[in-house]
């Protein structure tokens, strides 16, 4: 039997190395096509994911400032009530405490908290313990008292500094203080 092919042999070697080409294109594209969802796919995700995690904790750090907010108001209308409630009880009893309070609270710089009140039984001596954020706020406060002319005989029993971790400045001062209370009529 004889080949009877009427294509000439080299066109047909030309047509199967063409179409070998033709595969081995379209497997690179496959390949590619494969790598990129793969690989190029969860990058993205992962790039989506971080971004949505900061958006996150941006949120969650603002939460915290409102629950902190939230909390100092709390912590400030719980003083107003137990001051409010102190001086019902005072009312009740004795106009003298009240006036007595609302003058230390009237003399008593920003800078100074007052953290106990004592008075003795006869009502003339007071003594006094408060933190001062420094020593001028403590002499500011004791020369507060004595300018008001409501107190006599003003003794400082005691000015301590406190250590506190988080000042790096000048650590609160303690105080103590006697003094007796003459209101003036």
């Amino acid at each position: 039997m004889k080949d009877l092919n009427l294509i000439p042999e080299h066109y047909l070697e030309e047509q199967v190395k063409k179409e070998r080409h033709m595969l081995q294109v379209v497997g690179s594209v496959v390949v590619v096509l494969f790598l990129a969802v793969v690989v190029i796919v969860p990058l993205v995700q992962m790039y989506f994911l971080s971004v949505q995690k900061g958006e996150l904790e941006t949120k969650a750090k603002e939460m915290e400032k409102i629950d902190s907010r939230a909390q100092e108001i709390k912590a400030i209308k719980e003083g107003i009530d137990l001051k409010g409630e102190v001086e019902r009880s005072l009312v009740s009893k004795d106009r003298y405490y009240i006036d007595l309070l609302e003058l230390l609270e009237d003399k008593t710089p920003k800078r100074v908290t007052l953290t106990s009140i004592m008075m003795s039984d006869d009502k003339s001596e007071v003594t006094i313990q408060g933190v001062a954020k420094d020593d001028i706020a403590a002499a500011d406060y004791l020369n507060s008292l004595r300018i008001s002319g409501n107190f006599t005989e003003i003794s400082i029993n005691g000015l301590s500094a406190n250590k506190s971790e988080e000042d790096s400045g000048e650590p609160p001062r303690s105080f103590s203080l006697n003094l007796k209370y003459a209101p003036k009529e």
